[in-house]
């Protein structure tokens, strides 16, 4: 099969047809809200003749992909074909994709809604009732118990990714990791609900729901197992992979959309504006400066690009280089979208020529700024907290400066002194707190007792 490709869904032809999702080049130029996404890939959210549907896009197929799908078994793939093969397979306990392809190394997938629900969390977190949640669970079991029966092993098996309807019945999200296996044996079939258990938080499921939830999978499948030592595992081995830290919730929607391709992506609330001085955006400057806008002042950020080797050979490889902005927004965008107090992101942009580029990051900063009160008996318990919110997403401290300040009494993040790091590990949360301990020493034993945030603009 050629790379660049267009595919539409058989069952689904005539509604594509309609609302003109022929070609990749439309599905880029829609006004969608991004929704999730990570350095190489995003999830959107897009009207089209009234009807919502969701984005997934690659910014980069990698190789490394490619490769690990084929040694997976199901060919040398995108993310988004692997997707793809194991929503043939789901149906109903999925949304359904409407079409798909691949044009100059990257891949996008559009999948139909799945119209109103609520999330695991929400639902178990609001309905006390025994007879309704005791159904929900059992829906979600058989509907676990149904996957593995057709041989998929889900590697993302998170409560997050689990959403009921108004029905109760059950859709399973994020498929790109999945994969076909001849039979699931017990070993993967308990993987799966180690980080089932792991992702969701302390007593929102009671034990007796557990039993339940177990009980109703093993009878489905017709499995023999202790259910009682089987919850014992789960609570006593716990997974390797650290990355179950932050397989939670948002907790904050965003409504940031992509106008002109990645030349502006912005709040809708500024689009007009920021469009008309989009050139003055993108001015080169050696330090951030304030921008008002709309009797608002924002932090602006931007630089030019000239040529470089490691540009050059991801242009030779067709790889998506990312800039210091892009990466920038990235942190501010994954720091709203869980809860966590820091600059909010208004809009960023990046145009890459041949060799060449330039980029922008617009921000609103927190306001007021207060110092780090070190003799306040409550600001350590505070910082630490605050430091394990971070690890619980995904990020870490590069120790370049104090990350952290006050805003209305509560603990604000300074994004310059973050770094998003999807790899943790044990070596780099015992790191963070050591260099955390000491800046508290420090700085409760000399004489400045104030630590004002670092954040400056001209």
């Amino acid at each position: 099969m050629p790379r660049d490709f267009w595919i539409i869904n058989s069952d689904e032809s005539n509604r594509v047809q309609n609302m003109g999702l022929t070609s990749p080049e439309f599905v880029e130029q829609l006004r969608s809200v991004v929704v999730s996404g990570h350095i190489r890939r995003n999830v959107s959210r897009a009207y089209v003749c009234g009807h919502e549907i969701f984005i997934k896009r690659e910014h980069e197929i990698r190789f490394s992909d490619r490769l690990k799908s084929f040694i997976d078994g199901q060919g040398f793939t995108s993310l988004a074909a692997r997707e793809v093969n194991i929503l043939n397979q789901l149906k109903n306990l999925s949304p359904t994709w409407l079409a798909w392809g691949e044009r100059h190394g990257r891949s996008w997938l559009v999948l139909d809604s799945i119209g109103p629900c609520e999330s695991f969390f929400d639902f178990f977190t609001n309905d006390k009732n025994h007879t309704s949640r005791s159904y929900v669970l059992s829906q979600i079991a058989q509907g676990l118990a149904q996957i593995h029966s057709l041989g998929i092993y889900q590697s993302d098996l998170f409560a997050k990714h689990i959403f009921i309807l108004p029905d109760r019945s059950i859709q399973f999200l994020d498929w790109q990791r999945a994969r076909l296996s001849n039979s699931i044996s017990f070993s993967m079939r308990k993987l799966c609900f180690q980080k089932l258990y792991q992702s969701i938080p302390t007593n929102l499921i009671l034990p007796d729901e557990w039993n339940l939830f177990v009980k109703c999978y093993r009878d489905r499948l017709g499995l023999k197992f202790d259910i009682e030592s089987f919850l014992n595992e789960l609570k006593m081995n716990s997974t390797p992979r650290t990355q179950l830290r932050y397989a939670v919730m948002p907790s904050v929607d965003q409504e940031l959309m992509r106008f002109e391709g990645e030349s502006l992506c912005a709040i809708p609330d500024y689009y007009s504006e920021l469009l008309s001085i989009l050139d003055h955006l993108y001015q080169p400057r050696t330090s951030p400066e304030t921008l008002p806008i709309q009797g608002q002042q924002f932090t602006l950020e931007s630089s030019t690009y000239p040529f470089s080797m490691s540009r050059f050979f991801n242009r030779i490889q067709r790889k998506v280089w990312r800039s210091p902005h892009l990466k920038t927004a990235r942190l501010l965008l994954h720091l709203e979208r869980y809860g966590c107090l820091t600059n909010k992101l208004i809009a960023y942009g990046q145009q890459l020529t041949c060799l060449g580029g330039r980029s922008f990051v617009l921000s609103k900063p927190v306001s007021p700024v207060q110092p780090i009160e070190f003799s306040d008996p409550q600001i350590v318990p505070k910082l630490n907290a605050a430091l394990a919110r971070l690890h619980e997403i995904g990020i870490i401290l590069n120790r370049q400066s104090f990350p952290f300040y006050l805003s209305h009494g509560k603990i604000a993040y300074d994004y310059r002194a973050l770094t998003l790091y999807r790899k943790l590990t044990n070596r780099h949360i015992r790191r963070d707190q050591e260099w955390l301990k000491s800046m508290i020493e420090h700085h409760r034993t000399s004489f400045a007792s104030n630590f004002w945030n670092p954040f400056k603009v001209n």
